[in-house]
């Protein structure tokens, strides 16, 4: 990832690395004590931390570097502010929303919004784009499915498929994106992107467009919104603004372009 000073943005990257943490990884035991104090972590010392986690303060200290913060102490304010931003936020956000709602009318309402969107997407849907988006797949010697854990999950069965395939496909999360060590591209080479909200990740998004063009790399993004000069193909779906609703037309998406790749081999 991309070091930017946007607490939001590194604290979510911190919960990502740490929930890809297996048990065998010292990292895993301190994510895990870290997690136990998130309700009040500003009191937090390292040496706690290292006791709890049975590791030295040594390795706490290169843990938190590796999660993109230049010390623990900057590590606990950015996620003291996040969560505190983002609690305020999204409890706002929620009795706006829902006030007077009993749970059963609130979940008809996120059904509503979540049907609307795979309508829209529906509506929107460009058939014949997706058809030559599908045949770039094929004709590739790789393929990079590009986006935040979410979204690369709606994709996972599609990459599955274009294996089945012949074709070589990779996942390529944002938060794992640096500037020194993009993945290897060339003109038989495919970056697909997947943005629900063009205001994620808008450097990574940017710096791998401008390494394909630079390789001669074709590009496809997914976006519910933006400017259709970013990418050799722009594939809108969903409803601008919407933002997390658009998980729901990822996965229509990613089973139409599945079909059409099967598809494909009757015509």
């Amino acid at each position: 990832m991309l070091k930017l000073p946007r607490p939001e943005r590194n604290g979510k990257h911190f919960v990502s690395y740490c929930n890809k943490r297996n048990k065998s990884d010292n990292d895993y035991s301190i994510a895990q004590a870290v997690f136990r104090h998130m309700g009040d972590i500003l009191p937090l010392s390292q040496e706690q931390l290292a006791a709890e986690s049975h590791q030295s303060e040594a390795s706490a200290s290169r843990f938190f570097r590796r999660c993109g913060f230049a010390s623990f102490w900057e590590f606990k304010t950015q996620m003291v502010n996040f969560l505190t931003q983002r609690r305020l936020r999204k409890t706002q956000e929620t009795l706006n929303r829902y006030h007077g709602m009993t749970d059963r009318e609130v979940s008809r309402e996120l059904c509503r919004h979540a049907v609307q969107n795979l309508e829209q997407t529906t509506e929107r849907m460009d058939l014949a784009q997706l058809a030559r988006v599908v045949e770039l797949f094929r004709q590739s010697e790789q393929v990079y499915f590009v986006g935040d854990m979410r979204e690369l999950e709606c994709f996972y069965s599609l990459q599955l498929d274009l294996m089945c395939k012949g074709q070589a496909v990779y996942h390529c999360n944002f938060d794992e994106v640096e500037k020194d060590e993009l993945p290897a591209m060339n003109e038989k080479t495919v970056v697909c992107i997947f943005s629900v909200s063009e205001r994620y990740y808008p450097e990574e998004r940017q710096l791998l467009l401008e390494e394909a063009r630079a390789c001669r790399a074709h590009t496809v993004w997914f976006t519910q919104e933006g400017d259709a000069g970013e990418a050799e193909e722009t594939c809108y779906y969903g409803t601008a603004q919407s933002k997390n609703m658009g998980y729901y037309s990822l996965l229509l998406l990613e089973q139409v372009m599945s079909a059409m790749l099967y598809r494909s081999d009757d015509a």
